[in-house]
C-alpha cells in the first residue's frame, strides 16, 4: 500500500546513492589488497587464510561471482566493489522483520537512515569486510526476531548461519 511509499523510495535512494559511479575513484590500499586476493581466486589459486594479517574468506567469495559473470577481463573497480554496494543497499530489506516491533514509521525511518548514513553510503561502496560485517549482523537480529516471534526452527538454522558467516568475515565478530 501506500504507507510503505517511503521506505521504497529510501531503497530506490540506497541503491543509487551506493550504486551510481562505482568505478569513479580508484581503489584504496586495503581495497587493493582484497583484489589481489580475489583475482587470484577468480583465476583458481585456492584463498589461504592468514590469521596474522588479514581476515576471512567471505569477502572474496562473495566477490567471485561478478568476475565468474563479467569473467577478469570485466574486472574494473565497479565489479569489485558491486556485490558490497549491493549488500550495503540490500540492507534496507533486513529491516521489514522488524516491523512488528518498530512499526512502518520505525522501519521507514531506520530505511532512511541506513540510506543516506555517510558511513554506508561511503563505506557500502568499497571493497571491504565491514560492510558484510554490518549486513550479517542485521541479518542476524532480524532472524532473531522472526524466530522469536513464530517459533520456527528455520528462523533460528538462519541465525545460527548468520552467526557463523559473521566469523568467515572478521574474527572478531564477537567484539
Amino acid at each position: 500500500p501506500l504507507r510503505w511509499l517511503p521506505f521504497g523510495s529510501a531503497l530506490i535512494v540506497a541503491l543509487a546513492a551506493r550504486l551510481v559511479s562505482l568505478d569513479v575513484r580508484p581503489l584504496h590500499h586495503d581495497e587493493g589488497v582484497n583484489a589481489a586476493f580475489l583475482l587470484a581466486l577468480a583465476q583458481g589459486r585456492p584463498y589461504e587464510y592468514n590469521p596474522a594479517s588479514y581476515h576471512g574468506p567471505f569477502l572474496y567469495y562473495a566477490g567471485w561471482w561478478p568476475l565468474r559473470l563479467l569473467g577478469t577481463g570485466g574486472m574494473g573497480d565497479g565489479a569489485l566493489r558491486l556485490p558490497v554496494a549491493l549488500a550495503s543497499a540490500l540492507m534496507l530489506p533486513l529491516l521489514l522483520p522488524l516491523r512488528r516491533r518498530l512499526g512502518v514509521a520505525g522501519v521507514t525511518a531506520a530505511a532512511w537512515l541506513l540510506a543516506v548514513s555517510p558511513f554506508f553510503v561511503y563505506y557500502g561502496r568499497d571493497l571491504i569486510h565491514e560492510t558484510w560485517l554490518a549486513v550479517l549482523t542485521l541479518a542476524l537480529v532480524a532472524a532473531g526476531s522472526l524466530y522469536l516471534e513464530s517459533r520456527r526452527d528455520g528462523y533460528l538454522y538462519l541465525a545460527a548461519a548468520c552467526l557463523g558467516l559473521l566469523f568467515t568475515v572478521k574474527e572478531t565478530a564477537l567484539l
